[in-house]
């Protein structure tokens, strides 16, 4: 059966390397996938990062918010990667626990979903922990202030910045060429985005979880759907549904106009 992708040419906001199996998929479904990433990470320093790191022994939790933080924290550092195996590894969504078992790393726990306050409740009562919240340059302060409110001692540390990708400059002319839809999988994917392509008409807008999709309507964008998964395939499910329903409704409309002769 053909897929209603098929033929569609769909906008990835995720950098190219976390876009390659949603790009599999996509075309296995006859889909042409677009990738524009949105979104550029630049790691921290080994020296930056080498004081909190060698204080591994002193935590009893570690906390990932994205597989960004993951690989910023644990590329190229096996040592850091065995050392967090004596602790209790929290991971928020499956992208990220895949990317800490590739490296090693067990996951004892993940939130029903992908929140500061789901996080926090899923954790429960962290009186006595200490917890090690490797994030970006531009995470909030929720996450931490969830877990302090829980009893925990929190450590942040910056593992990466986030910064605006220089292939956003093509994103305006991608969109005037047309695109079926447009898959943003961050806040900021979002932000640098609209920030780039300020006056244009979006198309059906795809979300990752309600976190983007929060961010979406927030700066008066649309959106279409929401994965109901956290991963690829849930982005190809949402946007399925999100294509399907687009063209259930222009079918709608178009008999609205016809006219019996």
């Amino acid at each position: 059966m053909t897929s209603v992708l098929a033929g569609r040419r769909i906008l990835i906001t995720r950098t190219r390397s976390q876009s390659r199996e949603l790009v599999q998929l996509l075309a296995a479904r006859g889909a042409i996938p677009v990738v524009c990433p949105a979104i550029a990470i630049i790691h921290a320093s080994d020296d930056a990062l080498a004081p909190v790191l060698a204080a591994t022994a002193s935590y009893t939790d570690v906390v990932f918010t994205s597989a960004n933080a993951v690989a910023a924290i644990l590329a190229d550092r096996p040592v850091v990667a065995q050392a967090l195996r004596t602790l209790r590894v929290v991971a928020i969504g499956p992208a990220t626990s895949q990317t800490l078992h590739a490296h090693g790393v067990g996951v004892q726990m993940t939130p029903p979903a992908a929140d500061s306050v789901s996080l926090a409740a899923a954790l429960g009562d962290l009186t006595g922990r200490h917890v090690l919240l490797p994030r970006s340059d531009i995470a909030g302060d929720e996450l931490p202030a969830a877990l302090r409110a829980q009893g925990a001692r929190v450590t942040t540390v910056t593992a990466y910045r986030t910064a605006t990708a220089d292939t956003l400059s093509e994103l305006p002319a991608l969109l005037d060429r047309g695109v079926g839809a447009v898959v943003f999988a961050s806040p900021s994917a979002v932000r640098f985005s609209v920030q780039a392509a300020p006056a244009v008409a979006w198309p059906p807008i795809v979300c990752i979880g309600p976190v983007t999709a929060a961010e979406a309507r927030r700066l008066g964008l649309s959106v279409a759907a929401i994965a109901s998964e956290a991963d690829s395939a849930g982005i190809v499910t949402a946007l399925e549904h999100c294509v399907a329903d687009d063209v259930a409704s222009h079918s709608a409309a178009e008999a609205a106009h016809v006219r019996p002769s």
